[in-house]
């Protein structure tokens, strides 16, 4: 009787065990498995965080040469403009005749 009583505990214990050591290693497959995901995850962000980087970049570039060339024209290509006299008429008027 004794026999056969420790002969079910052995069994139940390697049941337990070889089910133990299954979930383990189902655990250690899906953590392998999200891993990989978020490595790839990580990987396609930085390409796109590079990818913006990079357009940045270029974007700033043009605006800073648009901003020179805008600045160079101001410079060299249109005359200078003055303000007008607080006192004088806008341009294309004809002050009155001044009466003494």
């Amino acid at each position: 009787f004794l026999r056969k009583e420790l002969d079910k505990f052995k069994e139940e214990k390697s049941e337990i065990t070889t089910a133990v050591n299954q979930t383990n290693d189902k655990l250690k497959s899906e953590k392998l498995a999200t891993s990989t995901e978020i490595n790839s995850i990580k990987e396609a962000s930085n390409e796109k965080i590079l990818d913006l980087e990079t357009t940045v970049a270029y974007l700033r570039a043009e605006l800073n040469k648009a901003k020179d060339d805008s600045s160079n024209k101001t410079l060299f290509n249109e005359t200078p403009r003055f303000p007008r006299a607080v006192n004088a008429p806008p341009s294309g008027i004809k002050s009155p005749p001044k009466i003494y």
